[in-house]
């Protein structure tokens, strides 16, 4: 991923900018900065952008999937960069840091919205090989979860293998539990995904 080449008009400062961060950061850090800058790149250079403004972050921001935790990180990423550049005199928005939600789905009726988009109700939908593995202990994800949704692929037909590890919690940490858990998931990658 070192030889990312950037295609956007800020080519040049992005290049600029990662090699300052370089001085001071790891090299994994710096790898994750490079995806996410490039991402941002790949956007402004696909829709011709020549400056940053609020509609273009919110159109890069449209663009992004991923976990609550992986877009604020993005978004913290080119803050700092956007940052940069005003520094060096370039005029920018800086965007806001997204609300990282807790998570936690509620009741349904207090959010039906999130009920809908369950995954026990697109279970139909699954192609192709699935793991599951979860802590007996897990205080994040109630293990009655993972049963009802293995039941639903069940109903549905659908080929799965789970493992459980018993007074685990949500990282599967203790013991030898965790490269266990590793060597499973290798194991299925080199057997699944091919």
């Amino acid at each position: 991923m070192k030889d990312v080449q950037f295609n956007s008009i800020f080519a040049n400062s992005i290049n600029h900018f990662l090699r300052l961060r370089t001085a001071v950061l790891k090299e994994r850090t710096i790898a994750v900065n490079r995806r996410q800058l490039k991402s941002f790149d790949d956007y402004m250079s696909a829709n011709d952008i020549r400056s940053i403004t609020k509609e273009v972050v919110d159109g890069w921001l449209a663009t992004l999937c991923g976990s609550d935790s992986t877009i604020v990180h993005a978004v913290c990423t080119i803050r700092i960069y956007i940052e940069y550049l005003i520094a060096s005199g370039v005029k920018a928005y800086i965007p806001d840091v997204p609300k990282q939600h807790n998570g936690y789905m509620r009741t349904p009726q207090e959010n039906a919205a999130g009920y809908l988009t369950n995954p026990i109700e697109r279970v139909d939908n699954l192609h192709g090989a699935l793991l599951m593995c979860h802590g007996m202990a897990d205080d994040n994800v109630h293990p009655q979860n993972t049963f009802e949704y293995a039941e639903a692929l069940v109903q549905a037909d659908k080929d799965f293998k789970e493992i459980y590890y018993t007074n685990r919690n949500h990282s599967i940490y203790g013991g030898n539990s965790r490269r266990h858990l590793l060597r499973q998931i290798v194991n299925w990658f080199n057997d699944n995904m091919k």
